[in-house]
């Protein structure tokens, strides 16, 4: 059965979510969407995402801006990453805060992202397939993002690979407004 609770007190908006798994001698079966169970947190999906990525890859950290804010459902497939959000409410007591954890192909988690807040993640092992839903389309003229190297966070790479285009956002600062959304 999928479980869905708070990531913790802090970030009472973030969702973690435990994935139905079923082993056997055949391999693994899982569950990561069931729409009676998200309807409130997340009631449709409109885009569907894979990355496989080798290890040091770091991917974001990417939002985009109204009217089409993205709603995000991320679990590690295989391999193991460090999924990384940051919130970017205006109005938000924790804007500008932001926190990371581990995700793997063998801890059926899953983290509901919600709209309002950037994310990004980094690969641990030697290669990681990440897949993700999302509420809302991607809109490339509403698409931002912050160069990730700008938030302090251990992103357990040793030689990071990063984007060009992820490298030219801006660094991080909470009291520019071009973060806010």
């Amino acid at each position: 059965m999928i479980e869905i609770k708070n990531f913790s007190e802090k970030f009472n908006d973030i969702k973690l979510v435990n994935l139905h798994a079923f082993k056997d001698v055949r391999g693994d079966f899982s569950k990561l969407y069931t729409s009676k169970l998200f309807k409130n947190t997340l009631p449709k999906i409109d885009e569907v995402y894979f990355s496989t990525s080798p290890k040091n890859t770091i991917r974001g950290i990417h939002f985009q801006h109204e009217p089409e804010q993205l709603l995000k459902l991320i679990t590690c497939v295989s391999g193991e990453i460090t999924d990384v959000f940051i919130d970017l409410r205006k109005n938000s007591k924790t804007y500008g805060m932001f926190e990371a954890l581990k995700l793997t192909g063998e801890n059926n988690l899953g983290i509901l992202i919600p709209e309002g807040f950037g994310h990004g993640y980094s690969v641990l092992s030697d290669s990681a397939t990440v897949l993700y839903c999302q509420s809302g389309n991607y809109d490339a003229a509403l698409e931002s993002g912050i160069n990730p190297l700008s938030i302090e966070v251990d992103w357990g790479t040793e030689s990071p690979i990063i984007s060009q285009k992820d490298k030219s956002y801006k660094n991080f600062d909470s009291t520019d407004g071009e973060f806010l959304i």
